[in-house]
């Protein structure tokens, strides 16, 4: 059965006609099929390729444009967790410097947290096919929809602040998507292969895939996350009564008994009490 996912757009530099231009162009050099049906629609179907490692979907594209920049937002069409790929693909295609932002189209952060149940006082931030939260005692760690459930699976993952030992963060690129990976007892991390990263992370429990666009997010969540591991690391000294203070209290209770507001009794003892606290 056919599964739909309308997720991803592009924003490029150029007018309708020639972004659709753009799209044929670059779908045709992988040599898959595509067409416009009508002013600012492309459809595009791509094969299974071993040899060009490509995988079979059909992609419709929605453009609007203002004149100089022009929105693209797919609809994916098909089964598997590599059809994304197929578009950055076809975004290596565009001439050099049209392409401007790859992303997901996006829902508001409201919705989000509504439909996940997410605190809203919760750091969040969201990526490709998951999102992480924190709340200040547990980090969350969930893979949502078809592309992060036929990745890693379904599932909520919730982890201790305590249990988490380290963060890292892969910067994400033009056409080439970043990641957050957390370090916790039991994680299966590995070193992967150069240019293999995003791609072995996209399969790990521990990991959450982000756009470019996604990045600041999850800069922020890394650094709140940080924030917190180090201050349960190092807790501030409890700071003890100082004896000097205590000294000056029973210089001003002896003045008290000395002009006869206290008596002898009362001064002895709040004495003790006082001494009592050293």
């Amino acid at each position: 059965m056919a599964t739909k996912n309308k997720s991803i757009q592009w924003t490029v530099r150029a007018d309708s006609a020639t972004a659709v231009g753009h799209i044929l162009a670059a779908a045709k050099s992988l040599k898959f099929k595509a067409s416009s049906p009508g002013d600012g629609q492309v459809l595009v179907e791509s094969p299974f390729s071993m040899r060009s490692n490509t995988f079979p979907g059909k992609y419709s594209g929605s453009i609007t444009s203002d004149g100089t920049m022009a929105v693209i937002v797919w609809t994916i069409t098909g089964q598997g967790s590599n059809l994304q790929r197929n578009l950055e693909k076809m975004a290596e295609q565009l001439p050099a410097g049209v392409l401007e932002d790859v992303g997901p189209v996006a829902e508001s952060n409201a919705n989000y947290r509504a439909k996940h149940g997410i605190p809203d006082d919760a750091v969040l931030a969201v990526g490709v096919g998951g999102y992480c939260a924190f709340d200040g005692q547990f980090l969350t760690i969930q893979h949502t929809g078809v592309l992060g459930r036929m990745t890693v699976g379904k599932g909520v993952k919730r982890v201790p602040l305590g249990s988490v030992s380290a963060v890292q963060i892969k910067p994400a690129g033009p056409v080439v998507s970043g990641f957050i990976q957390f370090t916790v007892p039991g994680g299966n991390e590995q070193r992967s292969e150069f240019g293999k990263q995003t791609w072995d992370a996209a399969g790990d429990e521990n990991s959450v895939v982000f756009y470019r666009d996604q990045e600041p997010a999850f800069l922020t969540f890394r650094d709140a996350l940080e924030a917190a591991i180090t201050s349960r690391q190092n807790p501030a000294p409890a700071t003890a009564p100082a004896a000097t203070s205590v000294l000056d209290q029973l210089s001003q209770l002896a003045g008290l008994r000395d002009s006869g507001v206290l008596t002898a009794a009362e001064f002895d003892a709040k004495k003790a009490e006082l001494l009592g606290r050293l």
